[in-house]
C-alpha cells in the first residue's frame, strides 16, 4: 500500500504535488503569453502543446538536463494535457475529478494494474488533489473563448482543422522530362477531421471507436511567394474575424 497521503500537496506519488502543478502550468502559460507556444484545441484529438521542444522541455524542467530533463517535460506536459481535457470533457470539476479517479482505481479498492488495496483515506486526498489541479488549469488554460471554441467543434458540420504539417524538399528529379528542381520549397500537409466521414449505425454514432481513422489531409507545394500568399488571406480573414468580434461585443 502506497503511504497516505498528508495532504493534496504531497501526494506527489500520484504525480505532480499542487505546488508543482501550478508551477508548470504558470510555465506554459508564460511561453503561450510570450507567443512561442499555442496550446490547441481540435474536435478530434485531446489538448496539445504546439511549440519549440526545447523551450517547453525548459521551462517545465528548470535546472535539470539531459534525459531527466526530457522525462520530466514530458510528465508534467502529459498530465497538463490530461487535465485540461477533463475540464473541458466535463461540465463541474467534481465529475471531472471522479472520472479521473476511476481511471486510477478499481471498483474494488485497489490501484488499477496493482493488486494493493487502497484506503479511503487515500482515495480522499487524490481526489482533493485532482479538484486543486483541475481549478489551476480551468483557470489558467481554458478561458471562456476556448469553451466558445470547443462549443463550435462540438456542433461542426463540416471539416475541422487538425493540424498543419511541412516538409522541406531540398530538390526534386523528373526523369521524364529531363527536368531538375533546385531551388528549396516546402510541402505542407493539412490534416482535418469530418464529422460526415465518421460511422453511424441506426443514427447513432459509434462511440469509444479510435477517431484516428477518420482523419483526412491533402498537400499542396508552396515556394515563398505561396507562403506570402497564404500570410496576406490569412491576415485579412483574422482581422475580419477580430472586427467581427468587436463589433459584436459593442452591441452587447
Amino acid at each position: 500500500m502506497p503511504d497516505t497521503p498528508k495532504s493534496p500537496e504531497e501526494a506527489t506519488q500520484y504525480g505532480l504535488s499542487v505546488d508543482q502543478f501550478k508551477i508548470a502550468v504558470e510555465a506554459i502559460t508564460r511561453l503561450r503569453d510570450e507567443g512561442k507556444l499555442l496550446l490547441f484545441f481540435s474536435r478530434r484529438s485531446a489538448p496539445r502543446l504546439i511549440g519549440d521542444v526545447e523551450d517547453i522541455r525548459i521551462a517545465l524542467a528548470p535546472g535539470l538536463t539531459s534525459d531527466e530533463a526530457t522525462k520530466r517535460a514530458a510528465e508534467s506536459q502529459s498530465e497538463i494535457q490530461d487535465i485540461v481535457n477533463s475540464v473541458i470533457r466535463f461540465g463541474s470539476l467534481e465529475s471531472a475529478a471522479r472520472y479521473l479517479e476511476r481511471l486510477r482505481f478499481d471498483e474494488d479498492g485497489s490501484r488499477r494494474g496493482k493488486e494493493e488495496k487502497v484506503t479511503e483515506k487515500v482515495k480522499e486526498d487524490f481526489h482533493a488533489l485532482l479538484v486543486a489541479k483541475l481549478e489551476i488549469a480551468a483557470k489558467a488554460l481554458v478561458p471562456e473563448e476556448v469553451r466558445e471554441r470547443i462549443t463550435r467543434l462540438d456542433t461542426s458540420t463540416g471539416p475541422c482543422l487538425e493540424d498543419l504539417d511541412y516538409e522541406l524538399v531540398q530538390e526534386r528529379r523528373d526523369f521524364l522530362r529531363k527536368e531538375k528542381v533546385t531551388t528549396p520549397f516546402l510541402r505542407l500537409r493539412l490534416r482535418y477531421s469530418d464529422i460526415r466521414q465518421q460511422q453511424y449505425l441506426g443514427g447513432f454514432l459509434f462511440a469509444g471507436l479510435d477517431s484516428s481513422g477518420f482523419a483526412s489531409s491533402f498537400e499542396v507545394e508552396c515556394d515563398l511567394s505561396d507562403i506570402d500568399l497564404l500570410i496576406k488571406r490569412l491576415s485579412d480573414a483574422k482581422q475580419r474575424l477580430l472586427k467581427s468580434e468587436n463589433a459584436e461585443g459593442e452591441t452587447e
